[in-house]
């Protein structure tokens, strides 16, 4: 992955002391090119912005939950946006390195899907 992504961040202590889980010496979460470019034609004007948020998600996160049985870190932080709170939800890919898969907006079904497998914590 080296060369061919884009490091967008690190899991720091804190997460894994929330989720129970050390990742080990690289802690760096990358976007692979490949994903990089999708966002670049899905959001041509905005996709470097949204990469910048995906950093601050990563450096920042309200809460955090790690499926030890998919292998994935959930990262979540709580927005208030036109008077109304909403979560986004990053999942990020542990297989060797970290990778960024999916980044959406959580609804509370998918927020009791990630339960059901795994505890959510608040990241502090």
């Amino acid at each position: 992955m080296g060369s061919e992504s884009l490091k967008i961040g690190r899991v720091s202590r804190k997460i894994e002391k929330a989720v129970g889980h050390e990742f080990g010496d690289d802690v760096g979460v990358y976007l692979s090119n490949e994903e990089l470019d999708a966002f670049a034609r899905k959001w041509p004007k905005t996709y470097l912005g949204r990469i910048e948020e995906m950093g601050r998600i990563i450096a920042k996160p309200d809460y955090a939950a790690y499926c030890v049985k998919k292998r994935v870190l959930f990262l979540i932080k709580e927005y208030l946006k036109e008077g109304a709170f909403r979560k986004v939800a990053m999942e990020i890919g542990d297989e060797g390195k970290l990778s960024m898969r999916l980044i959406y907006n959580l609804s509370d079904l998918k927020a009791k899907e990630i339960a059901s497998e795994t505890p959510i914590s608040k990241v502090d």
